[in-house]
């Protein structure tokens, strides 16, 4: 696929993506796209299985028009939803692609405000979204440690791995798993080498991965503002584009018992030499 074939095929992403604002429903989605009714169908029941849109009368809601998902989904007041929204300021950290297109999509929801800042910046009271390009996911680690000890929930949105993009999870201080909780499993699942080294990876160019990644950030964030799902913490979004087409996979990503930075057992009694057991 060409430059010129990506950037098509990236606007096309962002333009079904906005078009799931209650107006269509899946047949005429892929009519007006002139898609296969099966692929779009798959790539919305993909959407639909993980919360962030729903089928209501042959019509889907958005997840980011929040007075109607907050309202039917949760029974979350119209006025409330839109207050959080209203009220919510983000912060997003990193200048990369996907950083640059979540910013977009947040603010075409009327949120309270995104502002940008840099790793090395101090950091306001916003709710942080971490979306760095490859060169700087090591930041990462710095910034767990601030936002444990400021008692700040934030969230993620990891640049390609080689095999797909991580969004999520929002991480809760001392409630849910942290950034090393996070890596430390994703480091005990990979065979080979660490799939949070992206040095170690070749150059990367998916316009389309990117702007999958931004829209399922969007709305991951928008659902957790308006709602406040207890169960949207914890789970990671894994957000694939390939040669068999785009794909969405979801996990939970449960605290380390002995957690080096979220961890108070880890301080009270550490762990013993076997010797000395």
């Amino acid at each position: 696929m060409g430059p010129h074939e990506r950037r098509s095929a990236a606007r096309r992403v962002e333009r079904f993506l906005k078009t799931l604002d209650g107006s269509c429903s899946v047949a005429e989605l892929a009519d007006l796209f002139a898609a296969p009714l099966e692929a779009v169908a798959s790539i919305v029941g993909g959407l639909e299985d993980n919360g962030f849109v729903f089928v209501l009368e042959s019509k889907l809601v958005r997840g980011s028009e929040a007075s109607v998902f907050s309202s039917l989904r949760q029974g979350v007041p119209i006025d409330v939803g839109r207050s959080r929204l209203l009220s919510t300021p983000i912060c997003v950290l990193g200048r990369g692609r996907v950083a640059n297109q979540f910013c977009q999509l947040i603010d075409d929801v009327q949120l309270a405000g995104c502002t940008r800042r840099d790793f090395s910046e101090k950091l306001s009271d916003a709710f942080i979204v971490a979306a760095p390009p490859r060169e700087e996911v090591a930041a990462l680690t710095d910034l767990n440690r601030k936002m444990l000890s400021d008692n700040h929930s934030w969230m993620q949105i990891l640049p390609f791995d080689g095999q797909a993009f991580a969004v999520g999870p929002i991480f809760i201080p001392y409630e849910t798993a942290c950034f090393e909780c996070f890596a430390r499993r994703r480091r005990a699942n990979s065979a080979g080498e660490d799939p949070l080294a992206f040095q170690n990876f070749g150059p990367h160019e998916d316009i389309v991965g990117d702007s999958m990644a931004a829209n399922v950030g969007a709305m991951l964030l928008v659902d957790w503002i308006t709602s406040e799902r207890v169960s949207l913490p914890g789970r990671c979004f894994y957000v694939g584009n390939d040669l068999n087409g785009p794909s969405l996979t979801r996990s939970i990503v449960r605290r380390v018992p002995r957690c080096p930075e979220c961890s108070f057992v880890e301080r009270i009694t550490p762990l013993l030499e076997w010797s000395r057991a």
